[in-house]
């Protein structure tokens, strides 16, 4: 990177101009402010120069030349290379590597939301890029999603360091958490506005800043202003998105961008072939998304009317299934009637760490008893035991967050109750099928559950489990 100083002739023109004696404007960048793609006449080359006012010699001025040239020397393969430095005397040009893609702003605007592990995708590349930065110095100042470049060879780079010089107080690591929920759900946190495309909302019109999803917790933490001394490092931050990313399903799923526009051409076969192939959401997502998203009827086998023994719980749920909730595939039997699953990754930050219990009681008939009227019973003294308990069994105080409430949808009967030990949160869920009684308790590992995670997380382990029944 060289710095050269032409004589002072005021802003370039197009034309026989050559800035600098050999770069030669050609266009504006669209959507790029005061950013040009221009001829290097010199080595044959096109790049991007990007204008850069400069503010009267004095205070102000020597902190800006400051953080463009460190930003200039900064060297990484997620950051845009800085060809050269032009100082015209009012104004400075930077002249930059010109990738052909687009920027995460420009994306979102034309596809919308983007899936979860590609969120995380980028997040690893763009924590990586500013982290390479911060080690020499030098901190972006302004990160976003025009600041996000995706080219068209598959790179993912960060550009804009030191434009405008960062101030004191730049919170970075939120300013990347911003910008991985704009990327997941549309629109900034807490924006009322969406990302559109010619006018036509890409995300329903809300203000919640909570995110939804596998990074909602991560994110919730990065945006939370109340408890900035306790966010994750970028260690942790980078194992969190490490699992997200690595989760990417094997057939892409779409979100919805814009409502779908029907063509009539007859394609029926083919359409009910896609929606046969169609696989779940990768993640044990917030409560509203679990209980509320459009799933495909099919015709499920029934729940068997009885139960002559204990099914085989550790083979309830799949191992595919175990990885949506985070979960080691490779579960461990409690005595006869139970069986456990531990975290997937016990490297990964505390709440990202689950783990899961099912154990099941199966009941005959007796005294006149039906076996069905027997387990019923049953299933009403755990209910009372679950919501008079005070503490665990090692005499740990329990505090009751959900006392025990009735849960429709989960077999013939059922209730949920969450509870925390003040070091980990229990999401509790006990239903019925015949004469079965099957409890379900999914744990994490942080004291509360302000995102649901966990609640979602028993529920959809809970949905799995009476899958499994049905299987047999």
């Amino acid at each position: 990177m060289t710095v050269t100083t032409p004589p002072p002739q005021g802003p370039p023109l197009r034309g026989a101009y050559l800035l600098g004696g050999r770069y030669h404007l050609l266009e504006r960048l669209s959507g790029r402010g005061a950013t040009w793609r221009a001829r290097d006449e010199l080595l044959h080359r096109d790049v991007a120069i990007t204008e850069i006012l400069l503010p009267p010699p004095g205070p102000e001025r020597r902190p800006l030349l400051q953080a463009v040239r460190a930003a200039a020397a900064v060297r990484h393969p997620g950051i845009i290379t800085v060809h050269d430095v032009i100082d015209t005397g009012d104004r400075l040009w930077v002249v930059r590597e010109l990738v052909d893609g687009r920027t995460l702003s420009d994306v979102l605007r034309t596809e919308g939301p983007q899936p979860d592990h590609r969120v995380a995708e980028i997040g690893l590349h763009v924590l990586d890029a500013v982290a390479a930065a911060w080690a020499q110095g030098v901190r972006h100042g302004s990160l976003g999603t025009d600041h996000v470049l995706l080219a068209r060879d598959g790179r993912i780079l960060v550009t804009g360091f030191g434009f405008p010089p960062p101030g004191p107080d730049t919170d970075e690591l939120r300013a990347l958490a911003v910008t991985l929920y704009t990327a997941l759900e549309g629109r900034p946190p807490g924006g009322r506005a969406p990302v559109a495309v010619g006018g036509t909302p890409l995300v329903d019109q809300q203000t919640t800043s909570t995110p939804s999803g596998p990074l909602a917790s991560l994110l919730s933490q990065l945006l939370d202003d109340a408890s900035s001394a306790c966010r994750p490092d970028p260690q942790s931050i980078r194992q969190a998105l490490e699992h997200v990313a690595s989760s990417r399903p094997r057939r892409e799923r779409r979100r919805p961008v814009v409502a779908a526009v029907a063509v009539a051409v007859a394609l029926t076969a083919v359409a009910v072939l896609l929606v046969l192939l169609r696989e779940p959401e990768k993640s044990p997502v917030a409560g509203a998304s679990l209980d509320s998203r459009s799933t495909v009827t099919t015709t499920a086998p029934p729940l068997p009317t009885a139960f002559p023994a204990i099914p085989d719980l550790c083979k309830v749920i799949t191992d595919e299934q175990a990885e949506e909730l985070l979960l080691k595939p490779a579960p461990e039997p409690t005595g006869e009637n139970g069986c456990r699953w531990e975290t997937k990754d016990w490297k990964a930050p505390k709440n990202l760490r689950y783990r899961l219990w099912v154990q099941a009681q199966r009941f005959t008939a007796k005294s006149g008893d039906t076996a069905e009227e027997r387990a019923e019973a049953g299933l009403q003294r755990l209910r009372a035991r679950d919501r008079d308990r005070s503490t665990t069994g090692i005499g740990i105080p329990l505090i009751h967050h959900v006392s025990p409430r009735d849960l429709p949808g989960f077999g013939e009967s059922a209730y949920t109750f969450e509870t925390t030990n003040g070091v980990s949160y229990n999401t509790g869920i006990v239903f019925r099928v015949a004469n079965l009684v099957v409890s379900v308790q999914y744990e994490r590992s942080i004291p509360t559950d302000p995102d649901h995670l966990g609640r979602a997380g028993a529920r959809k382990a809970a949905r799995f489990v009476l899958e499994g029944l049905r299987r047999g």
